[in-house]
């Protein structure tokens, strides 16, 4: 079976389980996924009323106070969204403009790296399954923490919130729900994300090791061309990092204090943002460290014939026709030494950056002007 994005997200539970949607005639994955978190949005909300926790006195935190809640429901929503345009990228590869793959990798070779992602996202190999049930295990203890927490806030927190043991609509809808985020929405997630960045360093390496990738000093990305497939990589993390950093801000609005509670969140998909990029960018920035030494140590053997020529040369014309030929080379060995080791770390530091900046911008404004 040749595998699609449809299939890749289908062998997972999260998406499995909304096929039904197609009778109705919502076809698209990402949008049935908008659908479940609008009703998840609706019950909670609903719960919250019948609870009547809206909003709590000080210092507890009522529904429309806690924004981590609501968090939750914009990542759910975004992060499928960029996942499927990763795996659509990633099955399209052949098509990407400006590839520095070779058009013959993907006629003879590419069909089965596919069907590798595939028979590793059915959860069939021992790694793979394995690998999956550690992240069911480590939900799941994230949901039983949450949940034994929430019964004895007073004792962990310090005060009370909407979905906490005291109001139980908003404690059993939110029992609901992060069963199926922690135990089913993020196994799956980063299962197939996981699987996704192993997959694209395989096509990487193989066409590599075939022959068929090969550096190009002046590729317009300045990264010799492998930009693409570090941004493909990272892009479904991104809009998680940026959603955290408003959550930090969020959280301080709330607690009117930084501490690790304000910031934690913004800290860990920050290591987790980083540690995403710097696997696949060590791995690449290995490929692209030994194309470079092929590249040049080419480049060296072709100058030293045309010096070797113009010192037997003894037509002028052809002493400066290989003149100009070294001096280009020298040129091109230039370019080709200016391609950073570290693909796209330009682009990656202004990514944490811009994720950070509103929160040193909330510590600035309380230090200079609320604290003065």
């Amino acid at each position: 079976m040749i595998a699609t994005k449809e299939n890749l997200l289908n062998n997972y539970p999260a998406f499995r389980y909304l096929n039904w949607m197609k009778k109705i005639g919502i076809h698209s994955i990402p949008a049935q996924n908008l659908i479940l978190t609008l009703f998840f949005v609706i019950t909670i909300t609903i719960s919250s009323y019948l609870d009547q926790s809206y909003l709590l006195d000080k210092p507890n935190i009522g529904l429309f106070q806690h924004p981590v809640i609501w968090f939750f429901f914009i990542i759910q929503v975004l992060i499928p969204f960029a996942l499927n345009t990763s795996i659509t990228r990633f099955l399209n590869m052949s098509n990407w403009k400006h590839s520095i793959i070779k058009v013959l990798f993907f006629k003879d070779d590419f069909t089965s790296e596919v069907q590798i992602l595939n028979k590793n996202t059915l959860r069939k190999k021992p790694l793979s399954k394995s690998f999956f049930a550690l992240l069911l295990v480590f939900g799941f203890i994230s949901f039983v923490w949450n949940s034994y927490q929430n019964q004895s806030p007073l004792r962990f927190v310090g005060f009370d919130f909407w979905d906490s043991y005291t109001y139980p609509f908003g404690y059993w809808a939110t029992r609901i729900y992060k069963l199926y985020m922690w135990c089913i929405f993020f196994p799956s997630i980063i299962h197939l994300y996981c699987l996704l960045v192993i997959q694209t360093l395989s096509v990487l390496k193989r066409s590599y090791n075939l022959n068929m990738l090969a550096l190009e000093p002046y590729h317009y990305d300045g990264n010799g061309g492998v930009s693409v497939f570090i941004k493909n990589i990272i892009t479904p993390i991104i809009p998680v990092l940026l959603a955290t950093s408003l959550l930090s801000v969020s959280v301080y609005l709330v607690h009117q204090k930084f501490d690790f509670t304000t910031i934690s969140s913004l800290v860990i998909s920050t290591v987790f943002f980083l540690v995403l990029y710097f696997i696949p960018a060590f791995k690449i920035g290995k490929i692209i460290r030994d194309n470079k030494e092929e590249q040049l140590a080419e480049i060296a053997k072709k100058q030293k014939k045309f010096l070797d020529e113009i010192v037997d040369a003894r037509d002028i014309q052809q002493t400066k026709n290989n003149f100009e030929l070294i001096t280009t080379f020298e040129e091109i060995t230039k370019k080709i030494k200016s391609i950073p080791n570290w693909p796209n770390y330009k682009f990656v530091t202004k990514i944490i950056a811009l994720a950070y900046s509103p929160t040193l911008i909330l510590g600035l404004i309380r230090h200079y002007f609320l604290d003065a």
